[in-house]
């Protein structure tokens, strides 16, 4: 059985595509992966753009962006935390959306999570 978006997400280690097609267009294979550190060349450019065309939907603006080069991508998507990830959805080899998560730390709230950057 194929599992697709949050079912996905919530099923550690399971990999795969999803399809999906509408009335009169091509099938459309998107690949969900936790973003690793070889993801960050094209996560820079997909957030950059983001944050130049959508100003209004992101807490964060380019001039005070935390990912504001490569390197900084590439470290964050280094760092191993099992509090935080970045999941990129990809069409073939090309990364066309992002999210990422974050779980809260304090024990009593560790069930909680955000969802940023979508």
């Amino acid at each position: 059985m194929a599992l697709c978006g949050a079912e996905r997400l919530a099923a550690p280690g399971v990999g795969g595509a999803c399809s999906a097609v509408s009335e009169g267009q091509q099938p459309v294979n998107i690949r969900i992966e936790r973003l690793q550190p070889q993801d960050a060349e094209q996560l820079f450019r997909l957030r950059r753009t983001a944050l130049l065309e959508e100003r209004f939907a992101f807490l964060s603006s380019p001039e005070d962006d935390l990912a504001a080069s490569t390197a900084a991508v590439r470290d964050q998507l280094s760092t191993t935390a099992d509090h935080a990830a970045v999941f990129g959805a990809f069409d073939g080899e090309e990364l066309i959306g992002m999210v990422g998560l974050t779980r809260n730390r304090p024990i009593k709230a560790a069930h909680r999570a955000c969802i940023w950057g979508v």
